[in-house]
């Protein structure tokens, strides 16, 4: 399961990396702003139709999010 690498083979291995940890950040982000939207929805007395909507959206996002942070 792990993997040893020669400092020369992590120093090539880290712009991929690197690359990786961004793509994974970024989806953190668009899952936390979708968060805060629900948030906002509630203050401001959103319909629950549109809050259901934006519920299921987040829902669905989470799961896909993993398996695009899995295939990294």
């Amino acid at each position: 399961m792990f993997k040893y690498f020669t400092p020369q083979q992590a120093n090539k291995a880290l712009p991929d990396v690197k690359k990786k940890f961004d793509r994974v950040i970024a989806i953190r982000d668009q899952i936390l702003d979708m968060q805060e939207e629900l948030d906002r929805m509630i203050q401001s007395n959103a319909t629950i139709e549109l809050y259901m909507k934006k519920k299921q959206e987040l829902k669905h996002s989470i799961p896909a999010s993993s398996s695009c942070i899995a295939r990294l």
